[in-house]
């Protein structure tokens, strides 16, 4: 406001320049509570990043968008397993003795059924003229006006609705659906989350149940097998002590150190066990090849002299049937062949 005098020094009239700023001031208002909001979500993810107890997650969420979008109600609502209903997991402003319990339809007769089918925002700016959905008797007992609701999709589908309702009319921007909606994403990756480190749990504990029941089957069946093997064992020594024939000892030679070869085995396989504990000690000791191939050529050599034997035969069968006269030498070749 500036005077305006006249020749004499009076003040004749006033000029007066008015701005009208509420179009900046409501900027400045909306820029600050995008400010808190943005503020609220880095806290809120925080939050989900050390916290493996979803139930206070939940907590921490409802009152977080309550005191930023400045509203008396927020709530949480999970999908139950049977797709139909939805139960609360965290609310603050509402009555906890209707919270508890309360179960809310899944279908197009509630705000949040409508939210879940639809899978996009919803705002009612006035529930006494909301006419897509019908308006519960525990909000209208709550003197509720108007309110916003998201999804919280997970990766196994939708997990519920997060909601959040004022007593007086208000209109929703933009940037309140972004914010409830980075929310619902942050409380969402946490549900994935700890599912996986439930299933990984689970997983775990199977494996550790299968490899318990891996090293009783282990100590079981070595334990079967080395009754019978060390009776194989004691009766070849004695064969040894009696056995008087040259080619008979070897043969019975050979399987003494058969049975002792499927001994080692045997406790080969009890190592295994010893090693997944980290009580196998190893001690190391030399080895004499050139005994092993003799024992191998000991072993292999009755099979070689097997074959041989049945391939001469062979042999001579195709000869004589070849040359006619395998009728005149038959006799003579199945006795061999018995022999």
């Amino acid at each position: 406001i500036t005077p305006v005098r006249d020749e004499n020094g009076e003040i004749g009239y006033f000029i007066a320049i008015k701005n009208d700023i509420t179009e900046r001031k409501c900027r400045e208002i909306a820029l600050q509570a995008r400010i808190r909001q943005e503020a609220a979500i880095a806290e809120l993810g925080q939050v989900a990043l050390g916290q493996s107890d979803l139930g206070l997650l939940f907590k921490a969420a409802v009152s977080k968008m309550a005191r930023n979008l400045e509203v008396e109600f927020a709530v949480i609502l999970e999908l139950l397993s049977d797709g139909h209903r939805l139960r609360p997991r965290a609310a603050t402003g509402w009555d906890p003795a209707l919270v508890d319990h309360l179960l809310v339809d899944a279908g197009n007769d509630s705000q949040s059924g409508y939210t879940l089918l639809s899978g996009e925002p919803v705002i009612v700016e006035d529930f006494g003229a909301e006419t897509r959905f019908h308006i519960l008797p525990f909000v209208r007992k709550h003197g509720v006006a108007s309110g916003i609701s998201v999804v919280i999709r997970s990766y196994n589908g939708p997990f519920g609705i997060l909601a959040a309702h004022s007593r007086e009319p208000r209109r929703f921007s933009g940037d309140d659906i972004h914010f409830l909606q980075a929310i619902a994403n942050i409380l969402a990756a946490a549900i994935d989350r700890k599912r996986s480190e439930l299933a990984l749990e689970k997983a775990m504990k199977a494996a550790e149940a299968a490899n318990t029941a891996k090293s009783r089957f282990l100590a079981n069946m070595s334990h079967e097998i080395r009754t019978p093997m060390n009776a194989i064992l004691g009766f070849a020594e004695i064969l040894k002590q009696s056995v008087k024939d040259g080619v008979q000892k070897e043969q019975v030679e050979a399987i003494a150190s058969s049975g002792k070869t499927l001994l080692s085995l045997i406790n080969d396989i009890l190592d295994l066990s010893k090693i997944e504990a980290g009580k196998l000690e190893l001690q190391p000791h030399s080895v004499d090849t050139f005994s092993i191939f003799e024992e191998m050529k000991t072993i292999f050599s009755w099979k070689v002299r097997e074959i041989h034997l049945t391939g001469l035969i062979m042999t001579m069968m195709v000869l004589l049937t070849k040359s006619g006269i395998m009728d005149t030498v038959t006799g003579l070749i199945i006795p061999l062949i018995m022999a």
